[in-house]
């Protein structure tokens, strides 16, 4: 018997201020539902992030649950994961709502016992795939669950078996993603025929044994997959689209013990044109004329426009350029939507306090990471240069962690032995960390003698 299931994430409903790439991106989960029911796929994954927030607006959760409603009364069940988005330590989110109602059901279920966590599966009783996961959480606290998980009785687990995450692997992402805080492989349980992603906005397909994935046969023929966002939730994701990126979703068919096929369904609810302009070297009037002979020009009609405007302009101020008024161009020849990105443009007058702009958070981090430590003058080479700047980029993503419910005393401990595992410092490290945020200590010595500070200064070559 060969049964098929639908793969999709990132699907951020509620995203995007303007209305109308809102309700695109509604659209786009409408479609994929609706072609879920003409292909009869016996269920759905969605990994993470169904909406772009624990709570949606109620006009779009509400929409979204009689479309959930639809495909559960042709029989089509609905599988589903907490994303970094829809997930919060404080909050009821939304995902627990509609499990609650019973219009899907939520794979992550997480037991503890002491020091340890477990898995439950959800078992489809249709198909009989048995379906289980660990959902996000902001900032990667879900490395906790990974790292004191249970594999063995997931592994000895006979049957079909998907397993459903949202976080970046490392060893499978091409190198423009390689800043995303990634899971290592060898957290995520062997054995399972399909290991369902989400968290990563574009399209990944591996075979699990040519990763190196365990090292062992029960890798073979096996299938790590991210299907991206479904529509996108910003800018950038827009901009990859019109340079590319396929948005869409999986249809995999398998035979109760092995995938027999897999399939990408793409979705394109809207047209996304994306016109580029460089003023470098050009006075503003100048670049203002030739910016609407481009508007002129381009066949915008139905599309959805992105304008990128970049460059350090000869004479004049960014302010001169009239962007409301190309905007209002654009709409009148019927462009759909026009978003215009003018982040990386600058004038001369501020040449000496700005060297570059960046478009991205990730980019700013970096490039003020590697000023700092290009004038400072470490002992260590593991901090110069790039490596150094990915290792500051790995600390801070730690530090950043969320509290998830721990006492002060476990939140810092975990927080110590995670930065000293980016570190390097291995086990010697983790015990001094340990004794050191467990150490009664007087004010004085405690700040004289911060949490691992001996391994610290090791590392730091101080």
């Amino acid at each position: 018997m060969v049964y098929k299931f639908a793969h999709m994430a990132d699907v951020h409903l509620g995203a995007f201020r303007d209305p109308l790439l809102r309700e695109l991106n509604f659209r786009a989960f409408s479609d994929a539902i609706d072609i879920c029911i003409k292909e009869r796929v016996d269920f759905i994954i969605i990994g993470g992030d169904l909406f772009d927030s624990n709570v949606p607006d109620t006009s779009i959760a509400e929409r979204a649950a009689r479309k959930l409603r639809e495909a559960k009364e042709h029989g089509i069940r609905i599988y589903v994961i907490y994303g970094s988005h829809d997930y919060s330590p404080t909050k009821a989110s939304m995902i627990d709502v509609l499990h609650g109602a019973g219009l899907f059901t939520n794979v992550s279920k997480i037991r503890k016992e002491g020091e340890k966590s477990y898995l439950e599966f959800a078992v489809d009783e249709k198909t009989g795939a048995k379906i289980t996961g660990i959902s996000a959480r902001k900032m990667g606290i879900e490395s906790k669950v990974y790292e004191t998980l249970v594999r063995e009785p997931l592994e000895k687990e006979d049957g079909f078996k998907i397993f459903v995450f949202h976080s970046a692997i490392e060893g499978a992402l091409p190198k423009e993603l390689s800043f995303l805080d990634a899971v290592p492989l060898s957290w995520l349980p062997k054995g399972f025929a399909y290991y369902a992603g989400g968290h990563v906005h574009f399209r990944i397909v591996k075979e699990v044994n040519t990763l190196g994935f365990f090292g062992d046969n029960r890798a073979e023929g096996s299938l790590l997959a991210f299907p991206g966002a479904l529509f996108g939730y910003d800018y950038r994701d827009l901009e990859a689209t019109a340079r590319g990126e396929r948005r869409g979703f999986f249809i995999a068919e398998f035979d109760g013990s092995k995938i027999t096929s897999h399939k990408f369904v793409e979705l394109k609810p809207a047209e996304i044109l994306l016109l580029e302009y460089d003023a470098t070297g050009k006075a503003s009037f100048r670049v203002n004329e030739e910016l609407f002979e481009m508007a002129e020009r381009a066949n915008v009609n139905n599309k959805i426009v992105l304008f990128k405007v970049y460059g350090e302009l000869a004479s004049g101020k960014v302010s001169e350029i009239e962007f409301a008024k190309l905007r209002d161009k654009l709409l009148e020849k019927r462009a759909m939507s026009v978003y215009i990105n003018k982040n990386s443009l600058r004038g001369r007058e501020v040449e000496t306090k700005i060297q570059r702009h960046y478009d991205t958070r990730e980019e700013i981090e970096r490039a003020v990471l590697k000023e700092m430590l290009d004038k400072l003058k470490l002992e260590n080479e593991r901090l110069a240069g790039s490596r150094g700047v990915e290792l500051a980029l790995r600390l801070m993503n730690v530090l950043k962690q969320e509290n998830a419910g721990e006492t002060k005393a476990e939140y810092e401990e975990r927080i110590v032995k995670e930065a000293l595992r980016v570190l390097g410092l291995g086990r010697e490290g983790e015990e001094t960390a340990t004794e050191a945020s467990t150490k009664e200590a007087s004010p004085v010595a405690r700040e004289e003698t911060p949490f691992g500070q001996i391994s610290l200064r090791k590392f730091w070559g101080r």
